[in-house]
């Protein structure tokens, strides 16, 4: 079991909210644990221009819960305003120092979708994003997934026989 465990599986951020935070529980019963965090852009780049989090890096100590504000930043009005943008939020577990010799500790991380979600676009409670714009088509060998939609589409499942189905995150507008 890794030590740390974040709330969710994925992020959305509103534009209407000015941060997002995010949970994260040090699951270790004996062990501190240091949080780094960060923001990548869809490219994989650290950027901070966008969002930030703070704290960047935060220690939680055995069985405690902290949270990391996600913080917007101006710059997010240059962004599309017709569709989602696509970031992650990186966090890497650091184990407390090994108090024995010759011992690898390893420092795992997580990385979650962040999706910043104009105004124009945000749902309303309990609302579900629309799938009328989404078209799957099939060829000879493949499943095509079109999304007409300015959401992303995750396929969270594709049977053995349509390996060749676009997995991952169907882009808005694709």
């Amino acid at each position: 079991m890794l030590p740390f465990h974040p709330d969710r599986t994925r992020i959305i951020f509103n534009a209407s909210a000015k941060s997002v935070s995010v949970k994260l529980t040090n699951q270790s019963k004996t062990d501190p644990y240091l949080a780094q965090s960060w923001i990548e852009d869809k490219t994989g780049k650290k950027t901070r221009e966008f969002i930030s989090p703070l704290p960047p890096l935060l220690r939680l100590e055995p069985d405690e819960q902290a949270q990391v504000r996600l913080m917007a930043q101006q710059s997010l009005l240059q962004l599309p305003t017709d569709r989602e943008t696509l970031f992650y939020y990186n966090m890497r577990e650091i184990p407390p120092r090994a108090e024995q010799k010759n011992v690898m500790q390893i420092a795992m991380q997580s990385r979650l979708k962040l999706f910043w979600r104009p105004k124009a676009i945000e749902l309303k409670e309990g609302q579900y994003v629309p799938l009328d714009k989404v078209v799957i088509s099939r060829t000879a060998s493949d499943l095509v997934l079109k999304n007409n939609s300015p959401y992303y589409i995750t396929v969270g499942y594709n049977r053995h026989q349509w390996q060749n189905l676009i997995a991952g995150c169907g882009e808005p507008d694709g």
